[in-house]
């Protein structure tokens, strides 16, 4: 598991140059003052995103292995740091959070796995349910087998096609009742071509089927990068297909509406 750190940098102003200043040497803008390791009950965790508040407290999302825990497994935890990198508090999640940010109230928002969270300044889960893009789980993975089909047709596409090329002109060849030797030499040509076209296709597939699985394409549909909040709506970016699409929800993640789709990066 790869475990991360959060950098705490300072912020220095340098004096403005006027004209006719002679060149002075060039001078850090920032610097770094602490490190701050997140862990829980003494064992390091996995840092997933992180945001501040207007308190300037570190509000992060972590997830990672509980060492009193018989399965070893902490879903997630929304845990806040002071500046300083004390715990102040943590909050126990249904879900592995990737995206969150502060309300003009002071109340939280957390995202990610097909879930989005509200939580109170004082870290109360005040509402928890399925993030707005997320439908029927069956059409969606039916919807994500075609997707992994079609990524795997698209990288393995090239060879197929001089497979094909390739079959049918050792048909051709084929169909004559002789062949010179010079269709020997051609028709040996091909079916070495075809043999190492066929290994490349099978290399292709194998290489990339665990990329493109159902379930790693079902768990990227369900991701959910980021999310902003203004004083009445939330903003999602959620994951869809091979693109992305930003959602809108009212705090209480009611009426969802996609605003964008396709987006890609």
């Amino acid at each position: 598991m790869r475990f991360c750190l959060i950098t705490v940098i300072a912020f220095c102003l340098s004096p403005a140059l006027q004209a006719g200043d002679p060149p002075v040497p060039h001078e850090a803008t920032h610097k770094q003052i602490r490190m701050i390791a997140p862990q829980h009950n003494g064992a390091s965790v996995e840092l997933k995103t992180f945001c501040l508040d207007d308190n300037g407290n570190i509000l992060a999302c972590v997830s990672g292995k509980s060492p009193q825990g018989q399965d070893g497994k902490v879903q997630g935890l929304l845990q806040v740091y002071s500046p300083e990198g004390k715990l102040i508090r943590e909050t126990e999640l249904e879900f592995e959070a990737t995206a969150i940010n502060q309300a003009p109230d002071r109340t939280i928002f957390v995202a990610g796995s097909g879930k989005v969270a509200r939580i109170s300044e004082g870290g109360e889960v005040l509402v928890s349910t399925d993030s707005p893009h997320i439908g029927d789980m069956d059409e969606m993975r039916e919807q994500a087998k075609k997707d992994a089909e079609a990524q795997l047709e698209q990288l393995t596409g090239i060879y197929k096609q001089q497979i094909e090329r390739l079959t049918e002109s050792l048909a051709k060849l084929d169909e004559k009742e002789e062949l010179s030797d010079r269709d020997k030499q051609r028709r040996a040509a091909f079916e070495q071509q075809k043999k190492l076209y066929e290994q490349s296709e099978k290399a292709m597939e194998q290489n990339y089927s665990s990329m493109f699985s159902v379930e790693s394409m079902l768990k990227r549909t369900l991701n959910i990068t980021s999310i902003a909040v203004t004083s009445k709506d939330v903003f999602l970016c959620c994951g869809s297909g091979r693109g992305y699409d930003v959602w809108r929800t009212t705090h209480e993640f009611s009426e969802p509406k996609k605003v964008f789709s396709g987006l890609g990066g």
